[in-house]
């Protein structure tokens, strides 16, 4: 059997409150915020939130293809965790962030996560989440967008890599992005299969490398109710 998560291992599916407290220490305190796609647990600064259903207060709007109903640059700060790798069109929604809020903050599940075996849980053991639709990573400034398609299943990985990065903290499991003016993007879109297994790798090298600099640049604590989470870079590179 290849190397996996268990469900005995600790998944940091969730918003880490480390992140979302520096974040909202960083708003000023009468700052406009808009949060897309808030689901259960919604960012605590946000004052308008959009999804797809409208339920909860929500102003409801599909972003895979409708304009945002608010003006240019309307809100000083627009968050958005954990949408962009479940929409078939998350290029659109990109733009219309960049032409609502002024700067950002865009959370998605890491490459390390969509391609490690046992991520998601009690579901069959797939790589990642097995319900998403891109791998997304942030590199030299821009998000990266790969397409998540059924040959990941059977592209070479180094699976004892991606799960020992993943087992002790949450540094590895997300792609962290901050933006200012407009967010940039990279479609990966080579269907070639050579091209493919190719891209994969980058991602995982590219976004363990930004995943490791945000985390480092902006001091997150590593340490929650607690329980102190390991960093196995920061370990590695004090040996």
């Amino acid at each position: 059997m290849k190397p996996q998560l268990t469900d005995q291992d600790v998944k940091f599916w969730g918003a880490f409150p480390p992140i979302t407290n520096w974040l909202s220490n960083g708003l000023s305190k009468d700052a406009k915020v808009l949060e897309v796609g808030p689901g259960p647990h919604p960012f605590n600064r946000a004052n308008v939130f959009v999804d797809s259903s409208g339920q909860d207060g929500a102003i409801k709007c599909d972003l895979n293809f409708e304009r945002l109903p608010f003006k240019d640059k309307e809100f000083d700060f627009a968050y958005s965790r954990h949408m962009l790798e479940d929409m078939y069109n998350p290029f659109h929604a990109c733009r219309e962030l960049s032409r609502v809020a002024k700067a950002g903050y865009i959370e998605t599940p890491s490459p390390l996560a969509e391609l490690c075996i046992g991520v998601d849980g009690h579901s069959p053991p797939y790589r990642g989440y097995h319900h998403h639709r891109y791998l997304v990573w942030a590199h030299q400034g821009a998000l990266h967008f790969a397409p998540k398609m059924p040959l990941v299943e059977h592209v070479q990985m180094d699976e004892w890599e991606l799960v020992n990065e993943l087992k002790p903290s949450p540094v590895y499991w997300n792609t962290y992005f901050l933006w200012a003016g407009e967010i940039s993007f990279v479609h990966h879109h080579d269907p070639n299969p050579i091209v493919y297994g190719r891209t994969l790798t980058e991602a995982v090298n590219q976004s363990q490398k930004s995943s490791f600099a945000f985390w480092t640049h902006h001091n997150i604590p590593l340490n929650y109710h607690g329980v102190i989470y390991v960093n196995q870079t920061q370990q590695a590179g004090a040996a």
